[in-house]
């Protein structure tokens, strides 16, 4: 598994079954966290004052449909 978050309002936001977040536009990517320690670590990073929700979204690697780079 991968590990991606989102604000719950983003998430909700999404059209039909597609997903794709402001990073995949802007940089080409889809953030996302190796583990869950990681991901717990993004979120204290970057959402701890956020007013929405967030979500944590997991990936299977085996059913992605693009191709997956890891960064490091």
């Amino acid at each position: 598994m991968i590990y991606h978050v989102v604000p719950s309002t983003v998430w909700a936001g999404a059209t039909g079954r597609t997903y794709a977040p402001d990073s995949l536009a802007d940089e080409g990517f889809v953030h996302c966290s190796p583990d869950e320690a990681t991901t717990v670590a993004v979120v204290n990073a970057f959402y701890r004052d956020a007013v929405d929700h967030v979500l944590e979204v997991r990936f299977d690697e085996e059913g992605r449909a693009s191709e997956l780079r890891t960064a490091g």
